[in-house]
């Protein structure tokens, strides 16, 4: 046995000779890798610090001439940078001109500057392809050097050149080659010296053995008089080693059988596999074992982990449990029974404790009491469910019970976790431990809140009815006339459900007579249908015997169909025996329709809202679009003016003014979505513009759809924009034709319309008055209710990808609702669609004949303009076009700057151009600042702001000049020279 401990040592000492061996060359990876790091960071450094010699010379890098300057430094073949670097740090240096060296301290094997030598490799593709710096290491004319590249980039961004630093890495890790060969003798000195430690631990260990065997006959003694079992079992494969003589009798196995078994094989409830000893627990308060004759049994097993002979070991302490566990069982049972039980009482169950402290609270206590039971356990009554009022009486019961130890019935005011007042009829009972002391005590409570208002109420009102019947000597009559004067419905039934009376209004109801009803059961009046709902309503009240309240849909005789809130109660004689109930309905029917109604209207003020945010974010889009507009028109008109009509590009020019107008179109559009687009609006003859449309919508509408128009001869006279109004016959019709894709019927009427009250009654919107009506209708594929609901929301379309924004219809709900008119539609799934407008009409009034005459070029001038706008592209674009008209133009970046100019040029300047909203002042109060000096100053204000801006800041059309963006340069051209022109 010992020269085994002595070869296994052996052994141990050769495995942590390999170990330090392995550490140490592990150690000295780790130094290479973070002494390579270290290298590459000490570059980065040093690159850092050639950027600013290389800046010192100028900052603006750039190609001059085939030269790389910085400033007016050359850097090409002179060395003066490269040479300072090596000085500083000892590093080559480098700058490239594209990937040709022209500034270096690298040598050449002939010791000559290797200048004109080209980049390579990785730091190449880094600089020069991907734009980006490398780091790391690089072959250098053959040589490895550890590197740092950054590319050098001229004003434009464009990449021109490189600079570079490294030190050639066999330099660097000279050091590290000494220190490799030291950590070497290290290690071989402590491999010697645990060989001797070992040496000296095996002499030991042979004077251990002999103590070891006396302590072991001692315990051997102490192991076998154990009563409870014990077993030694090998930690590694669960063979067991030994078992002491509890053991053999508690299983049955022979000591032989014992050792040749593993301990997991005792088990009736582990796996059949052999556990970790770190897995196994020091104490398993329960676990079943199998004897040899296969009766299962528990056990409480203690476990403890030692080593013997060198190995993991185990010893295990079983002790059986039989009893104990049948006993708990058994209780565990009977506890879980009770617990059932009480948390299953369809009643309140409370337990108490000896002070009136809460110790259990079933479910139904919860949902009287509203307390969860985590909130109740621990408080007192007083604390949670008793009025401060009535504790002195709440406390007398607790007194009676302890003292007379019977069950105690009582019935009294109680509060919930809200503060309500309830009423609770309460049974309580002491509870008896074995010795027969009182433990604590057991309540019931039920909530008859509901039931004793009722009875109270019905109590009070037969009072009343016998109160005033003595009064009048005539009972029965007088309740009679009472009943026939209320105008609900009340009757009453016996037990059997048959009608014993009525109230004149139920006898309305029912068609009969009080007489006809008497003996009638529901079946007799309403059917079987109706008669058996009514008949399981009235079982239900009878068999809790409880008021009950429901709400009913039912049909009067006369065919109508109404709403019943019912209230059924029963009654009984002066013994308490149920007689029948009594029954009371009022018609809710009204109620019921209102409370629809006002759920409709908030809806349609949620879509209201919805469409209102939509809309001021529309708004902010088309502004911020229209400066983009302004300057993209006004450059692609001055090109074509500028261009021959046969100029080559003169078609591609056309195009972008075209896609720009189309833009404007589309900015226009969300302008009408978002209802502040500045409109222009005159009296139109609605039937006019129809006629003027029909023969563009005959070329838009294939052949196999049969298109009609119906114009009415009568003039429509409507205030309107034209364009607008155009816009949204343009878009119906275009719908309308993508609805029928195999052909179909198209028609648009124009037409006279009223709205009066039975108008406003049959529809649900507008407003009393005359109105011109465009009707669209189609015979396409029609919309379902869903797709009508969202019709006019913002992006929302039916068409599939690709061919439809979704704006169309919200553009055309924007439009109509700014010229203050209404739209419907009425459509059903393969029925086709119908879409009205109304638009107000209002009285016609002679117009000013005068129209522009826009033929021919833009007029210009000689005056001075003070030109005032933000926006630099617009503010160059208008400045442009005004100087090349002729205009001398003063401008300015804001508000401030233009007062500033116009107070150095007052007498010069003869019109003020500005845009409206700008920075520090805006264009409304520069122009009052100017006319404070100049009151015959003009002036011509320009926005891409939507109609709201102008309002909110005081800004009326009518009292300046204005322009819209974007801003046309002939339109520009011809409002400046009206203005100037206009005394």
């Amino acid at each position: 046995m010992m020269k085994n401990t002595t070869r296994f040592m052996l052994f141990n000492v050769l495995l942590v000779a390999l170990a330090l061996a392995t550490a140490a060359a592990m150690f000295l990876a780790e130094i290479y890798q973070e002494s390579r790091q270290s290298a590459i960071n000490d570059q980065e450094q040093h690159l850092q610090t050639f950027w600013e010699l290389l800046r010192s010379k100028g900052e603006d890098i750039r190609i001059v001439g085939g030269k790389l300057m910085a400033g007016t430094y050359v850097v090409n073949n002179n060395y003066e940078l490269p040479d300072k670097m090596n000085q500083i740090f000892g590093c080559t240096a480098t700058v490239f001109m594209g990937d040709t060296r022209v500034s270096t301290n690298v040598l050449r094997p002939d010791s000559s500057r290797a200048t004109n030598t080209r980049l390579q490799g990785a730091p190449y593709d880094a600089i020069f392809r991907e734009g980006k710096p490398y780091r790391g290491e690089a072959l250098i004319l053959g040589q490895t050097y550890l590197t740092a590249y950054d590319p050098i980039r001229n004003a434009r961004g464009e990449v021109i050149g490189a600079l570079y630093v490294g030190i050639k890495e066999s330099t660097f890790f000279k050091t590290y080659e000494q220190l490799r060969y030291k950590v070497i003798a290290v290690t071989t000195l402590l491999m010697c010296i645990f060989s001797l430690l070992a040496a000296l631990l095996v002499r030991f260990r042979r004077q251990a053995v002999e103590v070891l065997k006396e302590s072991e006959r001692k315990y051997r003694q102490l192991f076998e008089v154990q009563s409870d079992a014990i077993l030694m079992i090998d930690g590694e494969t669960c063979d067991i080693l030994e078992a002491n003589a509890s053991a053999i009798q508690l299983y049955g196995f022979g000591r032989e059988e014992f050792l040749k078994r593993k301990s997991f094989e005792l088990s009736a409830d582990s796996p059949q596999t052999c556990m970790p000893l770190q897995e196994l627990k020091r104490h398993t308060p329960l676990s079943l074992q199998r004897k040899k004759d296969g009766t299962v049994f528990p056990v409480e097993i203690f476990t403890s982990r030692y080593t013997w002979k060198q190995k993991a070991m185990q010893i295990a302490v079983i002790r059986d449990i039989t009893e104990r566990t049948q006993a708990e069982e058994a209780l565990q049972e009977n506890r879980e029974r009770l617990q059932l039980q009480f948390d299953h009482m369809p009643i309140a169950c409370i337990a108490w404790g000896t002070d009136y402290s809460i110790q259990s609270w079933n479910p139904a206590a919860e949902k009287v009491f509203g307390y969860t039971a985590q909130e109740a356990i621990g408080k007192s009554a007083n604390d949670l469910i008793v009025p401060p009022e009535i504790q002195d009486e709440v406390n007398a019961v607790w007194q009676r019970l302890l003292e007379n130890d019977e069950t105690v019935h009582c019935t009294h005011q109680n509060m919930t976790k809200g503060r309500q007042k309830i009423f609770c009829k309460w049974t309580k009972t002491p509870l008896r431990d074995i010795r027969g002391n009182i433990i604590g005590f057991i309540s019931m409570a039920e909530d008859i809140t509901q039931l004793r208002n009722t009875d109270q109420a019905l109590r009070e009102t037969v009072r009343e009815y016998q109160d005033l019947a003595l009064k009048l000597d005539e009972k029965q009559n007088f309740l009679a006339t009472l009943m026939d004067s209320i105008p609900d419905l009340i009757f009453y039934k016996d037990s059997e459900r048959r009608y014993l009376g009525c109230n004149k209004a139920f006898e309305s109801f029912a068609g009969r007579t009080e007489e006809e009803l008497v003996g009638c059961t529901d079946f007799d009046l309403f059917g079987h249908d109706v008669g058996a709902f009514f008949r399981e309503r009235d079982l239900q009240v009878m068999a809790q015997n409880l008021a009950r309240q429901n709400e009913e849909w039912v049909d009067y005789p006369d065919g109508r169909h109404i709403l019943l809130d019912t209230l059924k109660t029963p009654f009984h004689d002066h013994q308490g025996r149920s007689l029948g109930l009594i029954g009371i309905s009022r018609d809710i029917t009204e109620r019921h329709r209102a409370d629809t109604e006002r759920k409709n209207l908030e809806g349609q003020l949620y879509q209201s809202q919805k469409m209102e945010a939509i809309g001021q974010l529309a708004g902010g889009v088309a502004h911020d679009f229209n400066n983009i507009l302004t300057v993209i028109i006004g450059y692609a008109e001055i090109l074509l003016l500028s261009m021959e009509r046969e100029h080559a590009l003169r078609y591609h020019v056309e195009q972008v003014l075209t896609a720009a107008g189309r833009a404007a179109e589309l900015t226009a559009g969300l302008l009408a979505f978002s209802r502040k687009q500045l409109l222009h609006m005159k009296q139109l003859d609605l039937g006019e513009v129809a006629r003027g449309l029909r023969k563009m919508l005959r070329r838009l509408i294939p052949e196999d759809i049969d298109f009609k128009t119906i114009i009415v001869e009568k003039e429509l006279t409507i205030l309107a924009d034209k364009g607008q109004i155009e816009q949204v016959i343009m878009n119906l019709v275009t719908n309308a034709k993508d609805a029928m894709p195999k052909g179909g019927s198209l028609t648009l009427e124009i037409a006279p319309a009223t709205m009066d009250e039975q108008f406003l009654q049959q529809h649900g919107f507008g407003e009393p008055g005359g109105y011109a009506c465009i009707t669209i209708a189609d015979t396409g594929h029609g919309m379902d209710e869903e797709t009508r609901k969202r019709l006019f929301e913002p992006f929302f379309t039916t068409k599939e990808a690709g061919k439809g924004t979704g704006l169309g219809t919200a553009i055309i709900y924007g439009i109509v609702k700014q010229h203050n008119g209404f739209i419907s539609v009425d459509s059903e799934p393969g029925r086709g669609s119908t879409f009205s407008i109304y638009l107000p009409l209002i009285a016609a009034t002679e117009q000013d004949a005068e129209e522009l005459q826009e033929n021919g070029p833009p007029p210009g001038g000689t005056e001075t303009i003070l030109l005032a706008e933000d926006d630099i592209t617009v503010r160059e674009l208008h400045s442009m076009i005004l100087e090349e008209a002729g205009y001398h133009v003063i401008r300015s970046s804001d508000g401030q700057e233009a007062l500033d100019k116009f107070m150095e040029h007052q007498s010069e300047v003869a019109m003020l151009v500005s845009d409206v909203i700008m920075p520090k002042i805006d264009g409304k109060r520069l122009y009052e600042e100017i006319r404070k000096i100049r009151p015959d100053m003009k002036v011509l204000l320009i926005s891409g702001y939507t109609s709201d801006i102008f309002v909110e800041r005081g800004i009326m059309e009518d009292e300046y000049g204005f322009m819209a963006k974007p801003v046309v340069p002939s339109e520009l051209l011809r409002q400046v020279r009206s203005i100037l022109d206009n005394n």
